[in-house]
């Protein structure tokens, strides 16, 4: 006896918990009578099995279809073959091999993969569970044949390619570390490099605008020279002939005051260059290239270090790498010469 739902054929109201025994019911909403009939299908004579596949027949043509290489194939026959029987530790280890590109169980030990967790908090993936289900079912030597395959000769594999992986990271890292300092050094040394250039473009612009600066300035100081040339040649010559006169002491007055002027305009014109802004362009310019001429032996100097410093870095890391991979690999070597 159980309980089932039905749809009313009047009032189209679902009833629930009907007692599938009664032949007839009433409906709660409506009140019609619901008459309950159950067919019942008997079939007689005998059911063939002939041509359909067992469990053994599909693990053979899961092997088969596995030592040729066809991989999806293999892996729907092992599928097949635990919808038969769930309990079978060979179609677990098809799986696996097929998972895993292997022609073979065999060829499983030689596969860097971990078929067992490391420690209970790893979570197990794939390969795992399937390793673990074949080992859970097999018996007697086959189970002492898949435990072997995750035996030491594996497990050494596995430590070896964990290890060559860890090395490899870091030397990644280190590597992305060191193109990013040394770009850093050799942009500091092209920064340096053009700055020196530019200080020095910068410094013949500078003194060639001051020297235009100066002839512009000193223009005005022709006319009174010659006028100085002119009445002391002329005060000298008077004074020459002995003649002291009063016309030789104006000439000479007049040749001391043109002196003077000379003297006080040449004042006047050095200090409105010293003053000039062009002046003071041309002194930041000759600081700048000072500092540059100094900088960029400085900076030459903190990259040559630098590559040195690397070359020796990449040594030391390469025998700290032998130091780990070495002994994993003579582990491994040992193993295998052993099995």
């Amino acid at each position: 006896m159980g309980l089932i739902s039905m749809k009313c054929p009047a009032c189209g109201a679902v009833l629930e918990n009907v007692d599938e025994s009664r032949e007839f019911f009433f409906c709660t909403y409506c009140g019609n009578k619901i008459t309950y009939e159950k067919q019942r299908i008997e079939m007689t004579g005998e059911v063939s099995l002939a041509g359909v596949a067992t469990a053994k027949s599909l693990l053979a043509r899961g092997t088969n279809a596995l030592e040729d290489g066809k991989y999806a194939a293999a892996a729907g026959f092992f599928d097949r073959a635990l919808d038969s029987n769930p309990q079978l530790a060979e179609a677990y280890m098809g799986k696996l091999a097929a998972r895993n590109s292997c022609h073979q169980d065999i060829d499983l030990q030689k596969l860097p993969i971990r078929y067992t967790r490391m420690d209970e908090s790893q979570s197990e993936d794939d390969n795992m569970i399937l390793y673990r289900r074949a080992c859970q079912y097999a018996k007697g030597e086959l189970k002492e044949k898949y435990e072997w395959i995750n035996g030491p000769y594996h497990i050494a594999i596995c430590e070896l390619h964990e290890a060559t992986g860890n090395i490899q990271s870091l030397e990644k890292q280190m590597k992305r570390e060191h193109d990013l300092n040394e770009s850093q050094k050799k942009s500091a040394v092209s920064s340096a490099e053009n700055e020196l250039k530019y200080a020095t473009e910068n410094l013949a612009s500078c003194q060639r605008s001051l020297k235009d600066h100066k002839k512009w300035e000193w223009r005005d100081i022709g006319k009174p020279i010659v006028f100085f040339i002119i009445l002391g040649a002329a005060a000298f010559f008077m004074l020459s002939r002995g003649n002291t006169g009063a016309f030789t002491l104006i000439l000479c007055g007049a040749a001391l005051i043109s002196f003077l002027v000379v003297v006080i305009k040449a004042i006047v014109i050095s200090g409105k260059i010293s003053k000039s802004y062009q002046k003071q362009n041309a002194d930041k310019a000759e600081e700048r290239l000072t500092r540059a001429l100094n900088n960029l032996p400085k900076t030459q100097k903190e990259y040559s270090q630098y590559q040195t410093q690397m070359a020796e870095e990449k040594q030391r890391f390469a025998a700290y790498a032998n130091s780990i991979l070495q002994p994993l690999a003579d582990k491994v070597q040992m193993f295998k010469e052993n099995s």
